[in-house]
């Protein structure tokens, strides 16, 4: 049978994250071997634009839905093999694909996104409608003659829930040249103002930039995050919450995104909280990246690869569940990535520690490149064409998974000299900061003693002067009482020398007596 289109990409509703795909596409592949069908209008709200010839626009399928979904079968129809980005169908499209799974079963590969692989089965509602919907999402993934999950991690997930028979491979939704060169010029940017303002934040304010979320589905614990944080509150911090989307696929939760921005004002003061209602380009959304300090994602599972690769390359500090899979792959591939669990009771100096991991990590380019996507693919597609066995297929992605784990050691090993180097100069530092402040502490005790011994030289100078006065009182006290008791001698003797003269007088007086008063008698008396 001759086909029109040798590879037919079904396109999610969002085409945000294909543009470095399809770029990666035409640049290492046939164009016109590629073809893309976009599921909404190809110039959409997020700037998705129909310059590339190979795009499949939706409302080039045909007048009204119902005719657009049947120019969708007709396109499936007419291609050799159907790429289907992400499972996160509508209605009408779930019921199309259903009631075409023959189509997913000769041609089918399922590039899962996550959402898709981990949050589509409803539980919500009618348990009935539910059991229907749940039954239809089911068989159009287990009907898929292949699959290929974005990241490492999901592979377990993806084989406990549909078995090991199933021909799995892993291959990224890279990221362009483009978007590499954007995070290599913030980077840049960041070591100037680092140059001119050593200790300096990113943002020009000077307030730490926190990052919770990217985006308002439930599972990425908002709530949790933000009463972490609340200790900090008095700080000076401005937390990013981006709602631009999501609670939009499989179980929602009513009301969600509301009640967290009203539980966000309710425990920090208005002028610290942001939220970003739109989507920005993809250029401005870096730039806000390049200008977070920490990030906060506290969902379980795989999630928000669009927002940690770009924070992982610029060397922010991120934070994320132990229970997602990310936190240990991530720790494996020589990243500093810090339990959430670490904001309880946390200082707030210790929460906005810089990573200390030498940035970017090789690993991240090895994978997300557009050469690393691009080989990746190739054996992908190649397995779907023929040209390789299923056991060739799955040897060719382990040789890239060794060189991977040969660039990471290499990393290591230097990193690991750089923290020698680093650890020995704090040492250093720490030891010339012990001498100065045992010198500092010796200077302080001589300057101490210095001051008391003089104090003490003033008391015993005052204790001296002390003395003698008392000495000078005593001697004082004792020449008056040498002069009272002088005087009173003097006394003494004039009133013993008067006794004296008084009883002599007397003496002479009474010997004289008699012969006075002979003479009286005789003396006539006067006329």
């Amino acid at each position: 049978m001759e086909y029109k289109y040798r590879y037919l990409h079904i396109a999610p509703p969002s085409a945000r994250m294909m543009k470095g795909f399809i770029m990666m596409l035409n640049n290492y592949f046939t164009p016109s071997e590629h073809w893309i069908l976009c599921r909404t209008t190809a110039t959409g709200e997020d700037g998705f634009t129909a310059l590339f010839p190979n795009i499949i626009d939706w409302k080039d399928l045909g007048r009204g839905k119902i005719r657009k979904l049947l120019g969708a079968v007709r396109t499936m129809k007419q291609a050799k093999n159907i790429v289907v980005h992400g499972f996160t169908f509508s209605l009408k499209w779930l019921t199309l694909m259903y009631f075409n799974r023959k189509e997913l079963e000769q041609k089918g590969i399922w590039v899962i996104w996550g959402v898709d692989l981990y949050n589509y089965h409803r539980t919500k509602g009618n348990r009935f409608i539910n059991k229907i919907i749940n039954h239809m999402e089911d068989k159009i993934r287990e009907s898929c003659r292949t699959s290929v999950v974005v990241f490492p991690t999901d592979v377990a997930v993806f084989r406990r829930i549909f078995g090991g028979e199933k021909t799995l491979f892993c291959a990224p939704i890279g990221f362009s040249e483009v978007s590499f060169s954007q995070w290599d010029e913030i980077l840049a940017k960041r070591a100037e103002i680092a140059e001119k303002h050593p200790g300096a934040f990113t943002r020009p304010d000077r307030k730490v930039s926190i990052q919770i979320g990217h985006n308002a589905y439930p599972f990425n614990n908002h709530a949790i995050a933000l009463s972490m944080l609340e200790p900090h509150k008095s700080k000076n911090i401005l937390i990013t919450m981006p709602m631009c989307y999501g609670n939009d696929y499989g179980d929602q939760q009513a009301n969600y995104k509301d009640e967290i921005m009203h539980l966000a004002y309710g425990l920090f003061p208005p002028e610290k909280i942001r939220q970003l209602k739109d989507l920005m380009p993809l250029r401005r959304y870096y730039e806000f990246l390049g200008a977070v300090d920490v990030s906060i994602l506290g969902a379980p599972r795989q999630n928000a690869l669009g927002n940690i690769i770009p924070l992982l390359y610029m060397g922010k500090k991120l934070y994320l569940s132990n229970q997602n899979p990310l936190f240990s792959f991530f720790k494996s591939k020589g990243f500093e990535i810090h339990d959430i669990n670490e904001l309880h009771g946390a200082k707030y100096e210790d929460v906005i520690a810089p990573v200390k991991r030498s940035f970017p990590n090789p690993w991240i380019r090895n994978f997300y490149s557009v050469d690393g996507n691009a080989k990746r693919w190739e054996v992908v597609f190649g397995y779907s064409d023929g040209r390789y066995t299923k056991d060739e297929a799955y040897a060719a992605m382990e040789e890239f998974d060794r060189e991977e784990e040969a660039s990471i050691e290499e990393y290591l090993a230097l990193d690991e000299e750089k923290q020698k180097a680093v650890r020995a100069e704090e040492e250093a530092q720490e030891q010339e900061s012990i001498i100065v402040e045992e010198l500092l502490q010796i200077y302080n005790w001589l300057e101490t003693r210095e001051k008391e011994d003089q104090k003490e030289r003033e008391d015993k100078k005052k204790r001296r002067e002390e003395w003698l006065r008392l000495v000078a009182e005593s001697r004082e006290r004792e020449l008056r009482a040498a002069e009272i008791r002088k005087e009173k001698r003097r006394i003494a003797e004039r009133r013993e020398e008067r006794g004296a003269s008084e009883r002599r007088k007397e003496e002479y007086l009474s010997s004289l007596q008699p012969k006075y008063l002979l003479i009286t008698e005789r003396r006539p008396a006067k006329k």
